[in-house]
């Protein structure tokens, strides 16, 4: 059994005599939901869709707000994850969310980069992959300027956070390093896992 819910329904809490548990999330997504459940069940996650990324879209607002969509339980689910310290889910969350961004071969969307922000600690794995992510997106979308205002202003991602990001992926490309968007068939990556081994 998942800790979490072990020791909440074991424990001397209310839960432990209640018919139902409610998880008063603060983000409500069935979605999100879904994908623990299947977690649950199969021990993995599918992965995210990305075939629609081949469709035709009307402009590229609308192709975004498709990747977008697609993309957020899967943060969501992280958060979660990360709330009831579920460490294995958490790690094969990231490894899904990264993959997708390779076989797209775009970054987080800004929205996700925000949200990220409000949800997770500072030392997230999640959230260190979000500034990296910003890190590209002022390095490599340009012009970089009001682009990085709007990572330091929005979510106050701190420029002794965010240079040293941008100067890991100025290295990573002359290196020839991954730059998030690297290997689509790399499906893993420990650097982004959080280390401590649990379920």
């Amino acid at each position: 059994m998942v800790p979490y819910f072990s020791k909440l329904l074991n424990g001397p809490f209310v839960e432990s005599k209640a018919d139902h548990v409610n998880l008063n999330e603060e983000i409500e997504d069935p979605i999100a939901v879904e994908l623990f459940c299947h977690w649950l069940y199969r021990g993995s996650l599918p992965d995210i869709p990305e075939d629609f990324v081949q469709e035709d879209f009307p402009d590229e607002e609308s192709k975004g707000s498709a990747i977008l969509a697609a993309e957020t339980p899967y943060h969501h689910l992280y958060y979660m994850a990360e709330k009831w310290c579920m460490t294995s889910l958490k790690n094969q969350t990231m490894d899904s969310i990264r993959h997708f961004h390779r076989k797209i071969g775009r970054w987080v969307h800004h929205e996700l980069i925000v949200e990220g922000f409000q949800h997770t600690p500072t030392n997230s794995p999640l959230r260190r992959y979000l500034t990296e992510s910003a890190a590209c997106s002022c390095l490599l979308v340009g012009p970089g300027p009001h682009i990085l205002d709007f990572f330091t202003e929005t979510i106050g991602l701190q420029s002794q956070d965010i240079w040293p990001a941008i100067l890991g992926v100025i290295r990573n490309m002359v290196l020839g390093n991954d730059i998030v968007l690297d290997d689509p068939d790399i499906k893993d990556d420990e650097d982004f896992h959080d280390p401590v081994s649990q379920i």
